[in-house]
């Protein structure tokens, strides 16, 4: 049987992680398409943009940048610290 702590610090870890590696691969997309810092929705190329207004490209969910580097900070903190509180938990049971 697995202690309560132990599957709740394991659970931090995988959802910090889960967080950082999203980001990671928003900004590897957006960089990928030339697109960073964001300006215009993913998948769409500056020729479908041509007609758009900027409240229409911001109806289409154009990404954040400073919620992608928030996101980057708060899921490398989250399992920084679940992987020091999972280190201390087997240490000490």
């Amino acid at each position: 049987m697995v202690p309560l702590p132990v599957i709740l610090v394991e659970f931090l870890l995988a959802f910090g992680g889960a967080l950082f590696l999203a980001n990671v691969v928003a900004i590897y997309r957006l960089r990928r398409e030339q697109n960073w810092p964001p300006y215009r929705p993913a998948g769409m190329s500056d020729e479908d943009t041509q007609g758009l207004s900027r409240s229409a490209l911001r109806d289409n969910r154009v990404p954040s940048r400073p919620r992608i580097l928030i996101g980057l900070v708060i899921g490398f903190g989250v399992a920084m610290y679940a992987l020091a509180s999972l280190i201390d938990v087997l240490h000490l049971g």
